[in-house]
């Protein structure tokens, strides 16, 4: 059996950056561009989604800012 390389797929949208802390393993070069387009497509309909604040950053109902 081959062994597969496993890839990382982080994703920055200019307000953060969001760590892929599992990855992928996948078999060539090839599937890793394949797999980054269908991510990148679902990251982008989600993103879409999302509301915005004034910035243009995502805002994450889930957390709050901590204040000096």
């Amino acid at each position: 059996m081959m062994k597969m390389e496993r890839y990382y797929f982080d994703l920055r949208d200019g307000c953060g950056l969001a760590i892929d802390e599992e990855g992928l393993e996948m078999p060539n070069l090839a599937a890793v561009q394949e797999e980054a387009v269908r991510a990148l497509a679902r990251f982008d309909s989600r993103f879409r989604s999302r509301p915005r604040s004034r910035s243009g950053c995502n805002r994450n109902p889930g957390r709050q800012r901590a204040h000096p």
